[in-house]
């Protein structure tokens, strides 16, 4: 820059040239935000049709299965973690395994979303039933506990 100086020539656009439409920016979002709606659109994968293996999700609440519950899972669980039991109705059908495999992923990829962490543990079905109620025909898959992510 010289101060004075009128330059002869048209130096062109400039950096506006370089500006795109915002419905272009591929690079819109920060760090934070394009992690989140990644995770919300993995969420969304397959839940737009119906899937034979789609579990059910029973809560956990009572005091005492929560308690024996919570000591199966590894540290460091909150106490106050919120835990599920994702159940189907045929785990010998590999096909209604994967599918719900699947739909606990989703699961999870939603409340990380919604920034929570999650821990999935497979439990031996005669260990939960020990604890927990299951309606007739469901079987347990496993503990998914959720709370929310530190900071």
């Amino acid at each position: 820059v010289v101060r004075g100086l009128v330059p002869d020539h048209d130096d062109g656009p400039g950096a506006a040239a370089l500006v795109r439409p915002e419905d272009e920016d591929m690079f819109s979002l920060g760090t934070a935000e394009a992690r989140a709606e990644g995770l919300r659109l993995a969420a969304a994968l397959g839940a737009d049709r119906s899937e034979a293996g789609e579990p059910q999700l029973l809560p956990v609440v009572g005091e005492r299965a929560r308690t024996r519950l919570l000591a199966l899972l590894p540290d460091p669980v909150p106490p106050d973690a919120e835990l599920v039991l994702p159940t189907t109705a045929d785990p010998a059908d590999p096909l209604i395994c994967a599918a719900a495999g699947a739909a606990v992923q989703r699961l999870r990829a939603a409340h990380h979303a919604r920034n929570r962490t999650t821990i999935w543990v497979p439990v031996p079905v005669g260990t939960v039933t020990s604890i927990v109620r299951v309606p007739p025909g469901s079987v347990p898959l496993g503990v998914l506990g959720s709370w929310p992510s530190p900071g």
